[in-house]
């Protein structure tokens, strides 16, 4: 399937678009990942069409939590109160509340990443839209600046009838999210969002994840199979939170061009075309891979978020993203390419791949360096930057590999134009490739698999048909902030689950 154009995108989040009705208890993916069953490769698929829909109805979660104060930030002084006539930027992504008797306002004010404060709105707006809310944002003390920097953002006309003096909004936090008309959210609380989230999940996926962390620390899996990339059970809340991302994600005028550079560079250079029968000449098949690098790499707590496993993130590791560019190339049959000729079925295939990373050299080195491994696979690979393929007049992002606690320090207008550069990538791998392989524990491959869409993340078994263009070298996709653990079975009691949730195939439980 195609991927939307920049065009497309701008229909996704309409107003006519009303997502109460997806439903959030089979959203939270919290520990897919450490299921890496002994499933054969194969025969794993998930069928979509059996994806379930509930009604969400969450009406009282009178959960209480206590403030949370992140790093240095001030957020005491920070107003409840919102104005959209003083405030810099405030935006609803849907107009189905148009009358704004309930809002949600939420505030970028977190000193962390782009994606990780994009991916933490993400998950406030799917749950606050499920609620009736009215969604809002306020972006005036953002460090990454302001979303229009980076989106076409629209102004509400319900938000500019706001009175600010008469409306009284009340944090998160403080009673959960709809105990209230008008609430502001902010990542400070991000555990009580999370709670939210998590009590809709539904029971047997726990148990179903307890079974899988069973089987996989048996056979000591390394990686994490294709298959439990994304479960049905959660597939519902995975379409929300991809729909509200799409709402926002409409590139401005620089973003497109910038992608559009990339596009004519790469079209100038021939990387993507191949003769084909008779002098013609055809494009080639290309796999997108985000290979992380910088502080992420040095960040060692990140094994306690991805859980019990034993199976560290896939920062900086070539062999995992080789592998699994083989077995995607494998899967499809390197998707199966149309051939101009007969004798060109049995002419040697390439794995052509687009590179994006915080530091493009390093990774290329690693990853041109480390393929030798595999050297007698009948599948070569031809690994691309696309950094290197920027307009001349345009800085590099990083090259050093991204370091959070610096890229905070920088003056706004690098920050900005950094960012439009990771965007830029990010646009172009989703729009351009045929397939792409990223960690989990990145929260730009978090991004790249909603952008992407769940149909091409969901195997169908039934079928025959492995629809899993996008993979993950660690973990699975998961819906909350941080990765939860699941519970630790027994022997006998991994059996006894296990043979229950062996009956049905989207499981994914082989015994």
């Amino acid at each position: 399937m195609v991927s939307p154009t920049l065009n497309e995108y701008r229909l996704v989040g309409s107003p006519s678009d009303d997502l109460s009705d997806i439903d959030l208890s089979s959203n939270h993916p919290t520990t897919l990942q450490r299921w890496y069953l002994r499933i054969d490769c194969l025969i794993a698929q998930i069928r979509s069409s059996f994806a379930i829909k509930v009604i969400c109805s969450i009406s009282s979660l009178g959960l209480f939590i206590i403030l949370i104060k992140i790093g240095t930030s001030n957020y005491d002084q920070l107003s409840s109160e919102y104005n959209p006539e003083s405030s810099s930027s405030s935006l609803t992504l849907s107009e189905q509340n148009g009358d704004c008797r309930k809002t949600m306002l939420y505030q970028f004010t977190s000193p962390y990443g782009l994606f990780s404060e994009l991916l933490m709105y993400n998950r406030y707006a799917s749950l606050g839209r499920s609620l009736g809310y009215t969604i809002l944002i306020d972006d005036s003390y953002w460090n990454q600046g302001k979303l229009s920097d980076y989106f076409d953002i629209k102004y509400p006309d319900c938000s500019k009838r706001l009175n600010a003096s008469t409306i009284e909004r009340k944090l998160h936090c403080d009673k959960g999210m709809a105990n209230y008309d008008h609430v502001i959210a902010r990542r400070q609380c991000v555990d009580l969002l999370d709670s939210e989230v998590y009590s809709k999940i539904d029971p047997e996926f726990s148990k179903l994840e307890s079974v899988w962390k069973f089987i996989n620390q048996r056979n000591d899996l390394t990686t994490l199979p294709t298959e439990q990339n994304l479960n049905f059970r959660v597939k519902s809340i995975f379409d929300a939170q991809a729909s509200e991302l799409l709402r926002v994600w409409k590139p401005n005028s620089q973003i497109k061009k910038l992608v559009s550079d990339f596009e004519r560079a790469i079209d100038n250079s021939n990387f993507l075309n191949e003769k084909g029968g008779r002098g013609s000449t055809r494009r080639r098949k290309t796999i997108g891979l985000h290979f992380r690098l910088g502080d992420k790499v040095e960040e060692v707590s990140l094994n306690q978020y991805i859980g019990g496993f034993g199976i560290p993130p896939g920062f900086g590791n070539p062999s995992r993203h080789i592998q699994k560019l083989l077995d995607l190339a494998n899967d499809h049959r390197w998707l199966e390419p149309e051939r101009t000729s007969f004798f060109s079925r049995f002419s040697k295939k390439t794995i052509n791949v687009v590179t994006i990373s915080d530091n493009i050299d390093d990774a290329l080195n690693r990853l041109e360096g480390h393929k030798k491994s595999f050297i007698n696979h009948p599948l070569p690979m031809n690994f691309m930057g696309l950094a290197k393929y920027r307009n001349s007049s345009t800085d590099s992002p990083i090259e050093s590999g991204h370091k959070q606690s610096e890229f905070n320090n920088l003056p706004m207008s690098e920050k900005i134009k950094r960012n439009q550069a990771v965007l830029s990538e990010v646009e172009y791998l989703v729009r351009n490739t045929d397939g792409i392989i990223c960690s989990m524990a990145s929260n730009v491959c978090n991004a790249l698999m909603l952008l992407s869409g769940s149909h091409k993340i969901i195997d169908d078994v039934k079928k025959n048909k492995r629809k899993s263009f996008v993979r993950s070298v660690d973990h699975r996709w998961f819906a909350t902030s941080y990765y939860r653990e699941s519970k630790t079975l027994k022997t006998d009691e991994a059996i006894n689950l296990g043979l229950k949730f062996s009956k049905d195939y989207r499981n994914h439980v082989d015994l």
